[in-house]
């Protein structure tokens, strides 16, 4: 069923990435896909150009749902390329009143279910192969560019609402956007197959700070000098939906602060860009049969570093851990991929992919290349 929604550190770089592998615990498949996209426009995804701009779709979806999830692509372009490196509008067009780049170096994703905030994402910060130095990505793309992960948004709190069988729009926007991002969705539902109707509520929905954002250029003039923006935001949903098999109910609590440091010369001869964002979300289902509480942390570092007279240092990082505590066994899992690269008398890179489970799985492998040339692929023994 579719609907149209529509760094080793070398003498001149480091790059080290932590990436999340699939879903843990494996998702129920779903029994409807909804696709929030432009289609049939061509082509099909959203383009947000500013922070009113919504990617949205208003839909009538099946009156036996169960569970919903939301996976969410969005990629920033233009000036929201290195948003991280951005500092306010005000800022910028002192220096360049004609500059459209600016809204601060922080961005985050809201998704909204019939205007309420059901859930927020601060994006990873994608270094696009051939971004800030191009000779790093050779012959190995950068961090996931060939194939960008979705973000994923529990909806099942708001399960109660989605199966009354009137029309809902869920909508998708970027805070501070100041130039443009692509994006879309799937929405996937899980039905009751025992039932044709469910019905439930949302029972409380609680968001805050009032305000998510500081910052302060205070240390800014013409020439550069530092600042500091600092974020933080947290969504609490909890809802209920009477099934064929008993009632279940959901909570979903999600937590993400965020702090980035500049300090830079507009002349361009030193920069220096840290950023980290920290998130954790605690997912909580009580069925019948007991229940079932996941807890996703998530963590994703970045040093952008050209100290004056040296050469361009790039430091990126993406930590995943998920914690299951079920009713039948407890799980653990985590997923670490670690990208390496320097550009001292060539390209230096390596790759190191790493999987790890509580039950025993794991995967280790290494990719190195010199020169632009693969020169090793090792399946490492997991430790």
């Amino acid at each position: 069923m579719t609907k149209s929604l529509t760094g080793v550190y070398v003498a001149t770089a480091t790059l080290t990435f932590y990436e999340p592998g699939p879903h843990w615990p494996a998702a129920v498949t779903p029994d409807a896909v909804d696709s929030i996209s432009a289609a049939p426009a061509s082509p099909p995804w959203f383009t947000l150009n500013t922070p009113s701009n919504l990617a949205s779709q208003t839909l009538t979806l099946p009156t036996n749902i169960e569970s919903a999830e939301l996976e969410v692509y969005a990629t920033g372009h233009g000036c929201d390329e290195f948003w991280y490196a951005n500092e306010s509008t005000a800022y910028e067009q002192s220096l360049n009143p004609s500059d459209t780049c600016g809204g601060t170096a922080y961005r985050e994703l809201d998704v909204t279910v019939d205007n309420m905030l059901a859930g927020v994402i601060v994006p990873y910060p994608y270094i696009y192969t051939g971004g800030i130095s191009p000779s790093f990505w050779l012959p190995m793309p950068g961090h996931d560019t060939l194939g960008i992960p979705p973000y994923r948004i529990n909806l099942s709190p708001f399960a109660g609402i989605l199966t009354d069988g009137q029309p809902h729009t869920i909508a998708i926007s970027v805070d501070n956007n100041t130039s443009y991002w692509v994006c879309d969705a799937d929405l996937l539902i899980t039905t009751d197959h025992g039932s044709a109707t469910t019905t439930g509520a949302l029972t409380s929905l609680h968001s805050g700070p009032s305000v998510v954002e500081h910052y302060n250029e205070s240390h800014l003039n013409s020439a550069g000098g530092t600042a500091e923006y600092r974020a933080k935001h947290w969504v609490d949903a909890r809802g209920y939906i009477n099934t064929s098999h008993g009632r279940i109910t959901t909570i979903v609590d999600q937590q993400y602060q965020y702090a980035d440091h500049q300090s830079f010369a507009n002349s361009g001869s030193y920069y220096l860009y840290t950023a980290n964002t920290a998130g954790t979300t605690t997912e909580s289902v009580v069925r019948p049969g007991g229940k079932t509480v996941t807890t996703t942390t998530t963590s994703y570092p970045l040093d952008v570093d050209k100290p004056t007279g040296k050469s361009l240092q790039i430091d990126q990082a993406w930590y995943q851990t998920v914690n299951q505590q079920a009713p039948h066994g407890n799980s653990l899992a985590y997923s670490q991929d670690v990208i390496r690269a320097s550009a001292a008398g060539g390209v230096h890179t390596s790759e190191h992919y790493i999987q790890q489970t509580s039950q025993g799985y794991c995967y280790d492998r290494l990719f190195t290349s010199v020169a632009r040339v693969l020169t090793g692929d090792k399946l490492l023994k997991c430790k």
